[in-house]
């Protein structure tokens, strides 16, 4: 996510609570991963979205510092599970949910043909 695209972001998307952002921070203020959490009360379920990392910070637990991080807030807000959307094909993204905790609970295949 760029700084521009998460500016806009930030002023249009309902129930958006900046308290809920996490980011990790070098000491030179490059932010090199980070988790955007939401709370929905109703379900007591947060969703992350969006998850990332810089690629030249791969596989140093930064981005698991943020999920986690981003779980004890939502945790600290009353919601009692969490889940993430991501393409399961992707052996990489599974493996880092999968570090973080997170079992897959559905697969999807999407289907298309031309109109």
């Amino acid at each position: 996510m760029t700084t521009e695209a998460y500016r806009a972001f930030r002023t249009c998307a309902p129930g958006y609570d900046p308290e809920l952002d996490v980011t990790v921070v070098t000491d030179d203020g490059r932010v090199v991963a980070y988790a955007m959490a939401w709370a929905d009360a109703v379900s007591g379920t947060g969703q992350l979205e969006p998850v990332g990392s810089r690629p030249h910070f791969w596989r140093r637990g930064l981005g698991q510092v943020a999920v986690r991080e981003a779980m004890r807030r939502l945790r600290a807000r009353g919601m009692t599970h969490c889940s993430v959307n991501t393409w399961a094909g992707h052996a990489g993204n599974t493996a880092f949910y999968e570090s973080c905790g997170f079992r897959r609970a559905t697969t999807i295949d999407r289907w298309t043909r031309p109109a």
